[in-house]
C-alpha cells in the first residue's frame, strides 16, 4: 500500500513493518490472551520471525475490546491497526508473510491456521 511513497527506502519501510509487528505480537501476547499466558511461547517464536513480516494485525472479539480498552488508549499510538472479529469464542491474530498467512487465537482450543 502507497508503495510509490516508500521508493528508495526500502529499508526503512522494513524497520517501520518490523517495529509496528513486533508491537502487534507483544500485544497479543501480554495483553490479549487470557491472563496474558503464553504457555507454548508462542510469542517468542514468532519474535524470531519479525524481520519476514509484511504485515500483522490483532482482531480483537468484542470481550477482549471491552476488557483492553485503557490498555489500548494508553498505547494508542502503537495500536492504531486493529481490527475485529464477530462473536465472543476467540480474538485472533494475523501474520502475513507473502505466500504464507498465519492465523492465531487467544484461546486454547483453536489451532493456529496457515
Amino acid at each position: 500500500r502507497n508503495a510509490n511513497n516508500w521508493l528508495g527506502i526500502q529499508e526503512a519501510r522494513q524497520r517501520l513493518l518490523q517495529w509496528l509487528s513486533r508491537t502487534d505480537i507483544n500485544f497479543f501476547f501480554e495483553h490479549v490472551l487470557p491472563d496474558g499466558t503464553d504457555p507454548h511461547g508462542r510469542k517468542a517464536f514468532w519474535l524470531r520471525y519479525v524481520s519476514r513480516v509484511l504485515m500483522s494485525r490483532p482482531l480483537l472479539n468484542r470481550d477482549d475490546e471491552v476488557r483492553l480498552r485503557i490498555t489500548m488508549q494508553s498505547q494508542q499510538e502503537q495500536m492504531g491497526h486493529r481490527g475485529h472479529v464477530r462473536g465472543r469464542e476467540s480474538s485472533a491474530f494475523l501474520l502475513d508473510f507473502g505466500p504464507i498467512v498465519v492465523v492465531e487465537f487467544s484461546r486454547v482450543g483453536n489451532a493456529c491456521y496457515l
